[in-house]
Parts: C-alpha cells; sequence; structure tokens
C-alpha cells in the first residue's frame, strides 16, 4: 500500500492523475497522512474512478458540491465516479491516517455492456448520489465497515491477490446498492451545475498564469457574471477570484517544495506578479514567507527520501 502526500493532474483535462492505475488491474491502495501533506487540505479534484475508504484515526471533512460532510476514526465512506471533493484533516491532536482503494468500476462490472456492468454499475454511477457515509452506530453499515477493513489487509504479495480483493470490492459494491437502492434510479442523474463548475475550473487550471477576470469566464461559458458567482457559492461555496487566488498558491506551493526556480520567477509563473506582491499574498494565506515554506518543505521531501 502506498504512502500519499500530494495530488498531481493529468494535463487534459485536470482530472486527478493516478498514474499506478494499470488497464490490466485498475485499483490502487493508498494510505494517507492527511496531517503529512502540505496544510493538510487535498484540493478540490474529481476521478473517473470510485473511492471507497475507511478513517483509521484523527477525522476527515469530504467537501463536495452538496456539502461536508464529517468522517471520524472508525467511520468509513464511498465517492462516486467524477464527483467533485476536497478533503482535509479536521485539527485535534491525533494524527488524521486514512486508507483508500481508488478503483474503475469496470474492475468488477467487467467491459461496459455487459449485463453486470448495465444492470449494477451504470444506475449507481450515473445516480446523484454523490458520497456514502458509513458509521459503526448502525448495524447493517458497520457489517460493511468491517468488510471495507477486511479488504485492506489483503496483500499484494499473496497468492490470489487480484481475484480475492475484487471478490471483496464486489461484495461491497452489492451490499451498498442494497443500501441506497431506494435512491439509485436511471434518471436520477448528476448536477448539471455540478458538470459546469468542473468545465470552470479546467479553464482556470488552464490559464491560472495569465489573467483571468471574472467577466472572462462569464464569456468564455456563456453566463452572467451574476450566475457565474452563483455557480462558486452554490458548488464551493467560495467566489470566483478567491479560487483562482487558492489555485495559483497552490501552484506556488508546488513549485516551492519541487522546484529551484527563484522566488520571483515563481510568482510570476504562477500570475501573482512581483515577489514583493507575491510574498504578501502567501504570507496572508499560508502564514509563513515564500522563503519559510520552501525551507520547511524541501526539507521535508529530503527526510521522506532517505
Amino acid at each position: 500500500m502506498e504512502n500519499f502526500r500530494y495530488i498531481e493532474f493529468k494535463n487534459d483535462n485536470k482530472e486527478q492523475l493516478l498514474e499506478d492505475i494499470r488497464y490490466e488491474f485498475p485499483l490502487i491502495s493508498i494510505f494517507v497522512e492527511l496531517d503529512k501533506y502540505r496544510e493538510k487540505i487535498v484540493p478540490w479534484h474529481w476521478h473517473n474512478e470510485v473511492e471507497l475508504f475507511y478513517v483509521e484515526s484523527g477525522e476527515v471533512l469530504y467537501y463536495t458540491t452538496q456539502g461536508i460532510i464529517s468522517f471520524p476514526k472508525g467511520t468509513a465512506g464511498f465517492i462516486n465516479s467524477n464527483v467533485l471533493h476536497k478533503t482535509r484533516a479536521n485539527g485535534g491532536n491525533e494524527d488524521t491516517n486514512q486508507r483508500i482503494h481508488i478503483f474503475n468500476s469496470v474492475l468488477i462490472g467487467g467491459r461496459q455492456g455487459s449485463d453486470i456492468y448495465r444492470k449494477y454499475i451504470s444506475p449507481f454511477s450515473s445516480s446523484a448520489i454523490n458520497v456514502i457515509k458509513l458509521t459503526s452506530d448502525i448495524k447493517k453499515e458497520n457489517l460493511i465497515i468491517e468488510k471495507i477493513k477486511k479488504s485492506f489487509t489483503i496483500k499484494r504479495d499473496e497468492k490470489f491477490y487480484e481475484i480475492k480483493l475484487k471478490n471483496a470490492l464486489s461484495e461491497i459494491w452489492c451490499d451498498l446498492l442494497e443500501l441506497k437502492e431506494n435512491e439509485i434510479s436511471i434518471n436520477n442523474t448528476k448536477d448539471k451545475n455540478a458538470e459546469r463548475i468542473k468545465g470552470i475550473m479546467i479553464y482556470i487550471h488552464e490559464h491560472y498564469s495569465e489573467k483571468i477576470s471574472v467577466s472572462d469566464i462569464s464569456e468564455k461559458f456563456f453566463i452572467s457574471d451574476r450566475n457565474c458567482y452563483r455557480i462558486f457559492r452554490d458548488n464551493l461555496n467560495t467566489t470566483p477570484q478567491e479560487y483562482i487566488r487558492n489555485y495559483r498558491i497552490q501552484k506556488a506551493c508546488e513549485l516551492l517544495a519541487n522546484s529551484k526556480s527563484s522566488i520571483a520567477e515563481i510568482g510570476y509563473k504562477c500570475g501573482l506578479g512581483s515577489s514583493s506582491y507575491f510574498g504578501k499574498v502567501f504570507k496572508d494565506i499560508m502564514d509563513s514567507t515564500p522563503m519559510e515554506y520552501r525551507k520547511k518543505w524541501q526539507n521535508n521531501n529530503k527526510d521522506g527520501q532517505k
């Protein structure tokens, strides 16, 4: 099981880049130590794969376009395919750790168009269900939690690993289908505004180094400025300007931690202007100077490579 520290995006559409998911067995299992992730946050992202997880310690907050859900220690959850979400550790003295399976549903449904995929995968994937929370207080849900926990004990090097894990995930999928069968309908499709915000995010991710105004976004997506503000407020609980600024800071953090570019170069590359303005904005958001942040995270990266 791999440790997970940072997130990367595909160049073409800014979905999360999951390089280790192979066509032959489209699954990765990861161990996430959110407190060791920069600023204890995994930023807004989505992936075609579904996400099944168990929270070992601490508390994880999942943000989606439908709101915020808390997952404390001992709970488990499911994130549907292509659901826009971000996560963060919710403070406290206990480390925030979770185990996650991220897998393409063809792993258990076979090729698209097959009877299994048509009857048991498509209705779930195309439904408006974004997140499922499982708690130990409810007997039926606790049984599913135990199966999820057990699935993480299947080791990659043991005999019949792929078959055992596929069978475990298939059984969990059946349990989730039964749990949510009244909410699943072919016509209960995902929120169109949630899909629209992804397009706007892609545009920002591709042009963050340039000047971007709300009017630029509105014109590009044939909406009014007022509607643009509403879409960001309703889906991400922020404004377009705040999202652009925070994404620029996110990219600056990546460059500070992983590149040798100067502070001034990074400021211009990330659309944050001169080194003095970049330093001021960075300090306001990150509570440290770019140089202090670089020193901290480049040292951490070196320690992690030892």
